[in-house]
């Protein structure tokens, strides 16, 4: 009988699982988005912290349970998009945008002008530089980001040419531990509000940073450093 409850709780943790493949399928287009990996862990190991001696195979087996999930941060490719106000992010770390009074990390690089001139994503929410919100003057006729994260602004001169004018710094956060921070969805995620900026990821202008999620490999077990993870 105790091996029916173990293979009740297998069937129970893998449906979980797919909940997870589900939410990596809905999310394969979404920029940014870190695909979701469900946990497994034995009731062998369960019984073994609480102080279990010795195996547990008469015991008709340990079965399964569900650890929760975590995310997957590895880099995802690179789409060129030609607008110049999306920006991908090679290497770690994540854009800073505000959303009222709460600041998210991100790695979905896909903005737009908003009616204030103020670079934003598709929920409004407005990309941070050291100074704030980043706005683009009016007289603007062109963007430049650089590899930095330096935005600059090109404006046509009355008498000919071009000045290229800065307008400040994209703030990028580099987590120790991106699996220690709060997820909102896996396109947003929050609890880095004090780390420091660490500009060592390259903005690419003009890209989008895909989704990290690969078709082929949705089912998969998670390797043994995201076991550790709930």
């Amino acid at each position: 009988p105790k091996g029916v409850y173990a293979a009740a709780s297998a069937m129970l943790t893998e449906s979980r699982a797919l909940e997870a493949v589900t939410a990596n399928l809905a999310n394969a287009q979404s920029a940014g988005y870190r695909r979701q990996i469900a946990l497994r862990a034995g009731f062998d190991q369960v019984l073994a912290e609480r102080g279990r001696q010795g195996g547990i195979a008469a015991d008709g087996g340990a079965g399964v349970r569900d650890a929760g999930t975590t995310h997957a941060f590895d880099q995802g490719e690179f789409e060129s998009t030609g607008n110049p106000l999306d920006l991908g992010l090679g290497g770690p770390g994540f854009f800073r945008v505000r959303d009222g009074e709460r600041e998210l990390l991100t790695r979905s690089g896909a903005f737009r002008l908003d009616e204030q001139r103020r670079i934003v994503n598709d929920h409004g929410w407005t990309l941070q530089g050291q100074a704030g919100d980043i706005a683009i003057p009016a007289e603007t006729h062109s963007v430049r980001v650089d590899e930095g994260g330096r935005v600059y602004a090109e404006v046509l001169l009355p008498a000919g040419g071009v000045e290229h004018r800065f307008i400040d710094q994209i703030r990028i956060a580099e987590v120790a531990d991106p699996h220690a921070l709060g997820v909102v969805n896996g396109q947003y995620f929050l609890g880095a509000e004090d780390q420091p900026d660490q500009p060592t990821a390259l903005v690419r202008q003009g890209h989008v940073e895909r989704a990290n999620v690969n078709s082929c490999l949705l089912y998969t077990s998670p390797s043994p450093r995201d076991r550790q993870k709930s």
